[in-house]
């Protein structure tokens, strides 16, 4: 909510998984922080034959520190869209940071919850600085790192080793 009254130019996108008070909590929260809710935009899931065009239309993926994002994450960063995450202690805290490391983004990694919205803020308040995350994203596209077979390869190999043990 800070960051939002902070850039008034910006949205939150969520999707809506089921039909909990989710969006009416929200609701309650944009109008003590003084926040419009018209800017929270909460979405369907998308059709999986679109899932990559339409998450491409966003500029940032904010991962949840409590719990990373895992396929989402994946998903996001495939799409072309940079994410700022915060990891944990846990390997469920440590996943999308492993992802942003792999894909060249260990600079969008932040070290506690101040940094995190700091991370966020340099982001959102100066669009060419988004424009260079992306173009950074998109050429690692172009590495191991999104190589799926290579790392389809590399976990049958693993596999192998361990059953020939």
């Amino acid at each position: 909510m800070a960051i939002m009254r902070a850039v008034p130019a910006t949205k939150l996108w969520l999707i809506k998984f089921d039909a909990v008070d989710g969006p009416k909590n929200l609701k309650k929260e944009c109008e003590a922080e003084g926040v419009d809710f018209s800017r929270i935009v909460i979405s369907d899931m998308f059709p999986r034959e679109r899932e990559f065009l339409i998450k491409g239309l966003a500029d940032l993926f904010l991962d949840t520190p409590e719990f990373n994002a895992h396929t989402t994450a994946t998903d996001a960063l495939w799409a072309g869209v940079p994410m700022v995450s915060l990891p944990g202690l846990n390997m469920a805290q440590r996943v999308a940071g492993s992802l942003c490391k792999d894909a060249g983004m260990s600079h969008l990694l932040a070290r506690n919850m101040e940094d995190y919205s700091r991370v966020i803020m340099r982001l959102v308040s100066s669009v060419s600085k988004l424009r260079v995350a992306k173009a950074q994203l998109h050429a690692a596209r172009l590495t191991p790192a999104f190589d799926i077979e290579l790392r389809v390869r590399a976990h049958e190999k693993g596999m192998k080793m361990a059953a020939d043990m």
